[in-house]
């Protein structure tokens, strides 16, 4: 009967990863601006969302498991393979006594938090951009802006490491540049990404171009109430 059991997950998963991994490629050379840290994720959730939905038909019905917490949804309502993942992962948060701050934030927030963004956030000596950003990371982290582990692709294993990291702050470039002294590879950049106003979607980033690592930052012009600047604010003449 294990042995079943098994043979059930190890099909789910074959099927999702090879759904899921040409649907990347395909993806990514019709859209080339998608980000890869962004794709990476997407895909990397949709690969186990597949296979735990597979996993779940090709079990039998009055062995499948039910998630706990999870409302009975009225009849003919479907519910979304994304949704389903996200369930999963508030269960195991849920059973983690260490964890269940997190719960919150995936419930009210809609946030993702994974084991290695758990682990990144609550060591505050952990360092994840390639050396070059390195000094201004951990400036920000020592002086307490809440920042983010970003994931890659799900390899079956782990999740692959991007190099980028989101930081709730915004930066003025002038004290950066003269407390840091950032080698020429490591630019700010900001923009937006228009819709229907051309100032919609905005951005701002610390990327390096010969690590291709980045910091994702606050646009400097659309802060949120109480976002911080870093390492100072300026100057106002």
């Amino acid at each position: 009967m294990r042995n079943n059991t098994v043979l059930r997950a190890m099909v789910a998963v074959a099927i999702g990863f090879g759904i899921v991994i040409p649907l990347g490629f395909a993806l990514k050379g019709s859209y080339p601006q998608i980000p890869d840290s962004f794709l990476g994720v997407a895909l990397g959730i949709g690969a186990p969302a597949i296979a735990c939905v597979l996993f779940h038909f090709l079990t039998p019905k009055e062995k499948r498991f039910r998630f706990r917490g999870l409302r009975k949804m009225p009849k003919g309502v479907r519910i979304s393979p994304i949704e389903i993942a996200r369930q999963a992962r508030i269960a195991e948060l849920k059973a983690d006594p260490r964890k269940q701050r997190y719960v919150a934030l995936m419930e009210e927030k809609l946030e993702w938090w994974f084991d290695p963004q758990i682990e990144y956030y609550e060591n505050r000596n952990a360092l994840a951009s390639c050396p070059h950003l390195q000094p201004m990371e951990r400036g920000m982290r020592e002086a307490g802006v809440e920042m983010k582990l970003m994931l890659g692709y799900w390899n079956g294993v782990n999740f692959e490491q991007t190099g980028i990291v989101h930081a709730d702050c915004r930066i003025n470039e002038a004290a950066v540049k003269r407390v840091y002294s950032p080698p020429e590879c490591v630019q700010h950049v900001a923009g937006f990404m228009p819709e229907r106003s051309a100032v919609d979607n905005p951005w701002a980033k610390l990327t390096c171009s010969v690590c291709k690592s980045t910091i994702d930052l606050v646009h400097p012009e659309w802060p949120e109430r109480g976002t911080l600047w870093f390492p100072s604010a300026p100057v106002r003449g």
